[in-house]
């Protein structure tokens, strides 16, 4: 993305302004991931004026586009109260929104709070079930936290958990992504000998073009 070739200073001068323009642009093109970007950055005042409640703006913009880091961002961001007073209820609804795609950290992250008890009396099934999928997902840090919680468990919530297990299914959502970012319309292509005699600014200038 170009925001980050600015901020990391890759072929251009490092430009933290520059960076959080081209940033903005593409937020406001509605794409989700820029939308997060924009949103931490705000929470966090990196390369902004730290601005929460603009930070927590962006987040739910990208949150209620689908994406799971978005929504777990927004969702703890309610639970706290970090725009105004805190909404547990709706910020675990948002949690487990972002685990129920089936991404590893967004399981491991409901398997905690479900552990800690968040939901009311914790149940040990429960954060079993969400620690198990994530293992079923490649978590390799779930392993041993599912095994030590089995250690706890009678025969009866290991079998009730399983059976949890095996009925889930994730539930994908669909974030979308600016289709401008990256392709350059075809009056913009010009012959080039080889890859090779490309000038280092081309793709900068193509990304330029394709967000203005």
């Amino acid at each position: 993305m170009l925001s980050q070739l600015y901020e990391q200073g890759a072929g251009v001068k490092t430009d933290m302004a520059e960076s959080v323009r081209w940033l903005k642009k593409a937020a406001v093109q509605g794409d989700g991931e820029s939308q997060l970007s924009l949103g931490v950055r705000y929470i966090k005042g990196a390369g902004v004026v730290a601005d929460p409640q603009t930070g927590v703006m962006w987040t739910e913009k990208a949150a209620c586009q689908g994406e799971p880091v978005a929504q777990l961002q927004y969702g703890a961001a309610l639970a706290n109260g970090l725009a105004g007073d805190a909404r547990p209820d709706d910020g675990l609804g948002w949690i487990v929104r972002a685990a129920e795609q089936g991404h590893v950290d967004e399981l491991m992250t409901m398997g905690s709070v479900s552990y800690r008890g968040n939901f009311g009396d914790p149940d040990i099934v429960v954060p079993y079930k969400w620690f198990r999928l994530a293992v079923n997902m490649g978590g390799e840090r779930a392993m041993q936290i599912t095994g030590d919680l089995r250690g706890a468990m009678t025969p009866a919530q290991i079998a009730r958990a399983e059976k949890m297990v095996k009925e889930w299914t994730p539930k994908q959502q669909t974030c979308r992504r600016s289709q401008t970012l990256w392709h350059a319309p075809a009056r913009w292509c010009r012959p080039w000998p080889s890859v090779r005699q490309r000038p280092r600014t081309t793709g900068l200038c193509w990304m330029r073009r394709s967000l203005s």
